[in-house]
């Protein structure tokens, strides 16, 4: 859906006019409603919040501390970006119990092909008590892909 006023826009530039209103007062066309504008104006608002929001959480992925990536990879979790994936899938193998846990919930809470391939992974990597668990947080993905990850590991 274009926004309102993007033909007049455009035509403003077009025709070298300052502004929409000049453009629709040269037409005999009324002004735009002001709660038409405001409307869809919150509406583009929204989205460059939102884009400017993804590529903060993007930049923290990068940073230096645990806690601030964890908690980045969460919110992307959150929006459904898989760019977390690969920090999530990292701290699934920490030391660090509390961790490991969060990470682990978050891909499941992601949900996607990628989330499943890296637990998958994860449980490959592991035996015993430990790897049922992975396995138990693929089935409860909800990802039809988690079928062959799960049924890949019957023979354990």
């Amino acid at each position: 859906m274009a926004p309102p006023g993007a033909v007049e826009q455009r035509q403003c530039r077009l025709n070298g006019c300052d502004d929409q209103r000049e453009l629709r007062e040269a037409r005999g066309l009324p002004s735009p409603r002001p709660e038409v504008v405001a409307l869809h104006g919150a509406r583009w608002a929204g989205a460059t919040e939102r884009t400017t929001a993804l590529q903060a959480l993007a930049k923290a992925l990068e940073s230096d501390h645990d806690d601030l990536r964890l908690r980045a990879a969460e919110l992307l979790v959150a929006r459904k970006n898989d760019r977390a994936v690969d920090v999530l899938a990292n701290f699934a193998r920490a030391d660090d119990a509390a961790q490991v846990t969060r990470a682990t919930e978050a891909l499941v809470r992601l949900g996607t092909d990628a989330a499943v391939r890296a637990l998958g992974l994860r449980a490959d990597e592991l035996s015993g008590a430990a790897r049922a668990g992975v396995v138990r947080a693929l089935g409860r993905t909800g990802n039809a892909g988690a079928v062959d990850a799960i049924t890949a590991r019957f023979d354990d």
